[in-house]
């Protein structure tokens, strides 16, 4: 039980962390704070997550709040696009495109949902493996955090821990305890930056 809360306090930090990054672009008007490498990476990590939690029937605090995180995600890349003037049209078609190579795995994924769920969760681990890190880049050589939101890392890293935690109760698949310790990993690298680059 106090796992499957763990859970649901994850999932909700994870929401709430790209909130205030939402509510600072929107603030500071800025779209080209975040990498463009780091927006495909947390959309695409989304849109396969959706796969691996319904293909794999994982519980209900995923199937709620993983299809408002993907929304979420996407307002992220609206933003990028909007604030940023020097975004090209073909970087918008770009993140279109990218939306559709997903929605034809429809599919695949009501005929096999088990081969589709286990294709699927390796595909999010992959992702999120490596799309922070152009953001862990970008700040690196801006020497700036200046319109990265400090709360979407505080919050992205109790997510992590929480979620840690409670896949490893529930005993989930190992996509998902693997996935969250590598939040983990990923949000002291971010403090470090925060610590080192803000002014």
């Amino acid at each position: 039980m106090l796992a499957t809360y763990g859970l649901l306090i994850a999932r909700f930090c994870y929401l709430g962390c790209l909130l205030p990054q939402i509510w600072l672009t929107q603030k500071l008007k800025i779209g080209n704070a975040l990498s463009d490498l780091f927006l495909l990476g947390y959309l695409n990590g989304y849109l396969a997550f959706i796969f691996y939690i319904f293909c794999y029937q994982l519980p209900p605090a995923y199937k709620i709040l993983a299809p408002i995180e993907t929304f979420a995600t996407l307002v992220m890349v609206g933003q990028r696009l909007y604030f940023d003037k020097t975004a090209s049209a073909r970087l918008t078609w770009f993140y279109i495109v990218n939306v559709l190579i997903f929605l034809a795995f429809i599919p695949w994924a009501l005929q096999a949902p088990s081969a589709c769920g286990n294709f699927f969760g390796w595909l999010t681990f992959a992702i999120a493996a490596v799309n922070q890190l152009p953001q862990v880049i970008k700040v690196f050589y801006a020497k700036s955090v200046r319109g990265f939101s400090f709360m979407f890392v505080v919050l992205g890293g109790v997510a992590a821990i929480a979620e840690f935690s409670a896949s490893v109760a529930l005993s989930l698949p190992i996509q998902t305890i693997i996935n969250a310790f590598r939040g983990i990993l990923i949000f002291l690298v971010f403090c470090f930056q925060f610590a080192w680059y803000r002014k």
